[in-house]
């Protein structure tokens, strides 16, 4: 292959010498509202004008998966990433969103 046919990796959108930047889950708020409110603080942009968390991810189950236990145990999910919003999102099981 000649040099000129070569693929190259798309760059990050964050550049990965960077630490992520970290949300906590707020009292009474779920992680897909935590993961929504991040992108949009991120981006300096509307909650509405974020394209629709159901798009990448179902937003109930990623909630459902956080959940404390039956007797109010917390959650052992460890963590969950996906990508959403130009960004790899990464939800810990001990209550923070990264976005990287």
């Amino acid at each position: 292959m000649s040099p000129g046919n070569q693929l190259t990796p798309p760059q990050p959108t964050v550049p990965t010498n960077e630490p992520p930047r970290e949300f906590t889950v707020r009292e009474g708020e779920r992680v897909s509202e935590t993961v929504i409110r991040a992108i949009s603080e991120q981006d300096d942009v509307s909650l509405t004008d974020i394209v629709p968390l159901y798009e990448c991810i179902d937003p109930d189950a990623l909630d459902d998966f956080f959940e404390p236990t039956y007797d109010g145990r917390p959650s052992t999910a460890t963590s969950v990433e996906f990508e959403y919003g130009g960004y790899t999102v990464v939800v810990r099981g001990y209550g923070v969103a990264e976005l990287h």
